[in-house]
């Protein structure tokens, strides 16, 4: 069993700057040299060092590049996370929707929100998605799951009640294992109908 977390989008990114020493040859440095509302124009700094030390060997190590570093915190502990999907459990909600892969066009829940879970298998489970076993392809006013409930209340549950296809279970598959949803938890199921999800 899992239990879900909120996790939200930090506004701010991280400048983080990169080198590359010859001498190890892996080692690549990198320095956070702050935090902020940056712009891709703030990625390159006139001031930009071009070397510095590389605390394995001591060698000069070479600029190579400088990135924006998005981040995501935690609400329950205020925790940050650096790449989403190494936290099984985490939830959010994506203020874009989420792209239908038959009509193209961006979907969202019933309530304008787009739901995405991150599962043990550390994949994303798009909720308010069209199941790759839609049997109604073509009706966007249905759901292949049914969320009721919120992350933040603890009562976030996928269902096959209310509008939605007969193509799909109220379960998802990560890697041959089915999981369910019910109050904010995810648990294995072993007893599951045969469709897939």
């Amino acid at each position: 069993m899992i239990t879900l977390f909120k996790v939200v989008l930090n506004d701010l990114k991280i400048l983080r700057y990169s080198w590359y020493c010859d001498k190890c040859s892996e080692t690549t440095v990198t320095s956070d040299v702050g935090r902020g509302e940056y712009k891709a124009e703030d990625i390159w700094p006139t001031h930009t060092p071009t070397s510095k030390l590389c605390p394995e060997c001591g060698n000069w190590a070479s600029f190579i590049s400088a990135h924006l570093v998005s981040f995501w915190t935690r609400e329950d502990t205020q925790e940050e996370l650096y790449k989403i999907t190494d936290y099984p459990g985490a939830c959010y909600h994506d203020k874009a929707g989420v792209r239908d892969p038959v009509t193209k066009e961006i979907r969202f829940g019933l309530d304008q929100q787009c739901l995405i879970v991150i599962l043990p298998n550390n994949t994303k489970w798009l909720i308010d998605s069209r199941s790759s076993a839609c049997s109604r392809r073509g009706d966007d006013r249905h759901r292949c799951w049914v969320r009721t409930g919120s992350i933040e209340e603890g009562t976030l549950t996928v269902t096959k009640s209310g509008n939605t296809c007969g193509g799909v279970s109220n379960y998802i598959l990560a890697d041959g294992v089915f999981y369910s949803l019910i109050n904010n938890t995810l648990t294995e199921v072993n007893n599951h109908d045969d469709q897939v999800s």
